[in-house]
């Protein structure tokens, strides 16, 4: 009889995820993504072993994992399964033996049917030498884990339309009964899929209010409805979808797996896993601090108790949440910084073990109207987050944010989006600066791409452009469109207009403040050149953070906090 490792996993999130474009159902479906790899599995084997491993909390949920009395090692008294990760998404489990293992993976999949339907989850079971042959195994496992995805059909060919019945009106399958999706809307048709997301949306709160950690659990909204019934005049303000999503995750486990380490390898994984876990929500109450923090500043506020961040997403290294426009960017760099200064402290020997001093992330930030549909607003922060991520490249060790404020009502591609947003002309200029870098020195003249790139530079450009005591701007709005509007005709355009403008007030003190935007001596900033040589001739070969400096300077303050 030899030991077995299982591996549980789900697939299709995304899309599973956002088949609606209904946020409850989106909140609902990623809770069930959470619960499938973590509550599921736990509780299956809390049926074999009799010890009770899951809680709604993080904080609790870690320590039972980590408790050798709750979740002993294969075989130590009798143990029969250890769980190594149940975490959203994926779980890792030692078993005696192989049948047991695939006794788990069927009841875990069989509750999957049921309580998730249309929800992919598979699970593959490979023989495991001794604890030290773990990594390998594991890697096995993904192997097999691969081939019985490629054997199983579609999600969606569980759902037949034939014979014809009506169909759900959110996500096009059979409908399975009539029901009120939300507060005094009428009854519509809805799928199994969307009703037992809908099911789920509700356990999302009540799992985010059981994290001690967590500190405004009040000021967390359900909906995108009870987020705008707080907001004074919604119609004229700007919602923030805020994706956010570790650096390199996946090659720092695999470079932990073939790391040196004192003690058991299994248990270092089962610590990173659960500590990733308990970064995210501390992460997490950062940034919702932050956000309350900055909410309270204005007038008549404290007192009040309006909810607002939905949390869509929080579980492992992931975090998607829509906020008021005017919290996004304290909300995200908070976030960042937390996350940052959290894994330093969860993870310290372990990260040591490969060279690294703590995690990173990178964010995207879209900036949207209120009715703008919330799916197309994911997929442009989830692209600018995959942006933010040249830092990897660049600026390794950093964390760092993309954003963009979005004006049209249609395309939120954004590749797209910045092909259109660029000058014209001999010396074309990029109109927007991102992704900007959390860390690096802001000074003027610096060359490397890290400073030049630093969020500090385009703090200080906007809060040159915002309102003084007064009320009336520091800079002048129409020598910032001047600015803009030559930045637009190219780099020389833009370097004349600001010679001009420099001659009328020599030796302003603002001068070095607007210069941020560039490279301390131009409104725009060199561009890294292709290693390659690619690139078309009409690529920008500059970047200015003008123009998102404009765009953010009614929403905030320019300033990074702590």
């Amino acid at each position: 009889m030899h030991a077995a490792l299982v591996r549980i996993e789900t697939s299709g999130n995304q899309a599973y995820i956002f088949a609606s474009n209904r946020l409850r159902q989106n909140v609902g479906a990623s809770e069930l993504v959470l619960r499938s790899c973590s509550q599921w599995v736990l509780e299956t084997v809390e049926g074999i072993t009799h010890r009770r491993l899951w809680a709604p909390s993080v904080e609790e949920r870690t320590k039972r994992l980590r408790d050798p009395a709750l979740n002993p090692s294969l075989g130590v008294d009798g143990n029969r399964v250890e769980v190594v990760t149940a975490t959203s998404g994926s779980a890792c489990l030692l078993t005696e033996d192989f049948d047991l293992g695939h006794r788990i993976v069927e009841a875990v999949t069989r509750r999957a049917l049921r309580d998730a339907p249309g929800l992919a989850v598979a699970g593959a079971v490979v023989e495991v030498g001794d604890r030290q042959g773990f990594q390998a195994a594991f890697q096995r496992a993904g192997a097999e884990l691969s081939r019985v995805r490629s054997r199983l059909p579609a999600p969606e060919s569980r759902f037949r339309q034939l014979p014809i019945v009506d169909r759900c009106h959110t996500t096009g399958l059979p409908a399975a009964g009539y029901e009120v999706p939300f507060g005094q809307e009428p009854p519509e048709p809805l799928s199994a899929v969307a009703r037992a997301k809908l099911a789920a949306s509700k356990l999302t709160s009540l799992r985010l209010q059981s994290e001690g950690w967590i500190k405004h659990r009040d000021r967390l909204a359900r909906s995108l409805a009870e987020l705008e019934g707080g907001l004074e005049g919604a119609e004229e303000r700007w919602l923030a979808v805020v994706h956010a999503d570790g650096n390199g995750l996946g090659a720092l486990l695999g470079r932990l797996g073939q790391a040196p380490l004192n003690g058991d390898r299994v248990k270092v994984v089962r610590r990173v896993s659960t500590g990733l876990e308990r970064v995210a929500v501390r992460a997490f109450d950062h940034a919702l601090r932050a956000a309350v923090q900055v909410w309270e500043r204005g007038p008549g506020r404290a007192a009040r108790r309006e909810p607002l961040v939905v949390p869509l997403v929080v579980g492992g290294d992931d975090l998607t949440v829509v906020c008021d426009g005017a919290l996004a960017m304290a909300f995200t760099i908070a976030y960042l910084r937390g996350f940052e200064a959290e894994s330093e402290k969860e993870l310290r020997e372990q990260l040591a073990a490969v060279g690294e001093r703590q995690l990173t992330a990178s964010a995207g930030v879209a900036l949207v109207k209120p009715h703008y549909p919330f799916h197309a607003g994911y997929d442009l922060a989830e692209q600018l987050a995959e942006s933010a991520k040249l830092v990897k490249h660049h600026a390794p060790g950093h964390s760092a944010l993309d954003l963009h404020l979005h004006l049209d009502t249609t395309d939120a591609d954004l590749d797209r989006i910045r092909r259109r947003r660029r000058s014209h002309g001999p010396d074309p200029v990029a109109l927007w600066g991102g992704p900007y870098v959390l860390g690096p020195a802001e000074g003027d003249r610096a060359e490397d791409w890290a400073t030049l790139h630093a969020l500090g530079r385009l703090g200080r450009v906007v809060r040159a452009l915002r309102r003084g005591e007064d009320g009336r701007p520091v800079v002048s709005s129409s020598l910032a469109h001047r600015l803009r509007a030559a930045l637009a005709e190219g780099r020389t355009a833009a370097d004349a207009e600001l010679e001009r403008a420099r001659r009328v007030r020599p030796g302003w003190d603002l001068w070095p403040e607007l210069l941020a935007a560039g490279d301390g001596r131009s409104l725009a900033r060199p561009l890294p050149k292709p290693t390659d040589g690619a690139g078309a001739k009409d690529e920008p070969a500059y970047a200015t953070a003008l123009f998102d400096a404009m765009d953010l300077a009614g929403l905030w303050d320019g300033e990074l906090g702590e």
